[in-house]
């Protein structure tokens, strides 16, 4: 998240420090691997009207030539509505719980997420029913770039920690929630290096699987300087990474331009459209002469979902085909 801010802030020439940001639609489609070699990440920023869609992507030169992307969205420089300050002392006494950072740590590593000292920010956490009040501070080995960043990883990192300890209070859980969608990012000034972390639970999204939480970072005061708004969290089941049958599918759009062409004099041609192209149904099939089904519209918070309808529509129609022998 902070090297696409970067990124957008220096294109904007904004220097990198401005407030005002906006980031949606956010989606981490693979994870980024780091095996003992420097590994490099590549941002790529395409202007579309009013804002501007960005891809993470690794570099060319150790992927076989290829640019596999790890992460997309869209981002926007807009005036964005300053929150309410978070009332830090209410939220504290709606949270009764108090849970011990060092158990915490001893929690995620037996999860798999076995963190480091530079990723160690938790210092206070407490847990109420569906929202968690937390207090990060950035490691004392990370005193000397305190000041070089304004979403500081190591503390943006922290904050989904307790993100993931608000969700791990039933002990049902068959493994850690990873996060893979966010619907926004606002900054409204840098992030402090200890800061208060209010989250909050939404219902969630598909039974227990999927779970959507907001996240606000504040200052001392409660004043609210980052805003994660829509962030979905995922279970990752245990032993899931052994099963062969289960895999993670990630996709990107291209629009590739071709000539319209019309059925051939033997067979039969069927045509689908998706998108924007549904609102031209009726106009291409009568241009063509050909009936045109339209697949289910994608909704970006719910892009697996609307993908699954459209493979069932075409499965559906394709089983249709095959039994009338066309």
């Amino acid at each position: 998240l902070e090297m696409v801010r970067a990124a957008v802030e220096r294109a904007a020439g904004q220097g990198g420090r401005a407030s005002g940001l906006r980031l949606r639609d956010v989606v981490w489609v693979r994870p980024w691997v780091v095996s003992g070699e420097p590994a490099h990440l590549q941002v790529r920023l395409v202007p579309e009207g009013e804002s501007i869609t960005f891809q993470v992507y690794g570099d060319p030169s150790q992927h076989e030539g290829s640019e596999p992307v790890f992460s997309q969205g869209s981002a926007m420089r807009v005036a964005v509505e300053e929150p309410p300050a978070q009332d830090l002392a209410g939220l504290r006494a709606r949270c009764p719980t108090r849970l011990e950072p060092a158990d915490c740590y001893a929690a995620f590593k037996s999860m798999g997420f076995d963190y480091g000292p530079r990723f160690r920010g938790l210092q206070e956490v407490h847990r109420g029913q569906e929202e968690l009040l937390a207090r990060l501070a950035l490691p004392p080995q990370l005193s000397a770039t305190a000041h070089a960043f304004v979403l500081h990883p190591s503390v943006m990192d922290s904050a989904l920690q307790a993100a993931l300890l608000l969700g791990a209070e039933d002990g049902t859980r068959a493994g850690p929630p990873l996060p893979f969608a966010l619907e926004a990012l606002e900054v409204h000034r840098p992030c402090p290096t200890e800061p208060w972390v209010c989250v909050r639970r939404r219902a969630p999204v598909d039974g227990r699987r999927l779970e959507k939480v907001d996240i606000d970072l504040c200052d001392s005061t409660g004043a609210v300087c980052v805003r994660l708004l829509g962030l979905v969290c995922r279970t990752h089941e245990a032993g899931a990474d052994k099963a062969p049958s289960r895999r993670v599918i990630a996709a990107t759009r291209r629009w590739t331009d071709q000539p319209v062409e019309r059925a051939p004099e033997t067979g039969t041609l069927h045509v689908f459209v998706a998108g924007a192209a549904t609102r031209r149904a009726k106009e291409l099939q009568a241009e063509l002469g050909l009936p045109v089904d339209c697949l289910p519209e994608l909704v970006p918070q719910r892009l697996a979902d609307g993908a699954r309808a459209g493979f069932e529509f075409l499965f559906e129609r394709i089983q249709r085909l095959l039994q009338a022998g066309l």
